[in-house]
């Protein structure tokens, strides 16, 4: 596929494997030959959530994918 400029690329998850975002988190995502997207994470309310994966939702979620 050829991008060109004005494409938007989207990209999604369903979260399996993946903790909450909290504030002073940094994410850096790379699409070879694209470039690279980073995003530090602030929250003025500095709210915490439990770190790590939500291991009953993602058994759902699993359970979900396989009917």
């Amino acid at each position: 596929m050829t991008l060109v400029p004005g494409d938007v690329i989207l990209t999604g998850t369903n979260h399996q494997g993946l903790g909450a975002l909290q504030d002073g988190d940094h994410v850096e995502m790379t699409i070879e030959r694209v470039g690279s997207l980073s995003v530090s994470v602030r929250d003025p309310q500095r709210r915490e959530w439990p770190r790590g994966v939500d291991e009953e939702m993602a058994a759902r979620q699993r359970a979900v994918g396989a009917h």
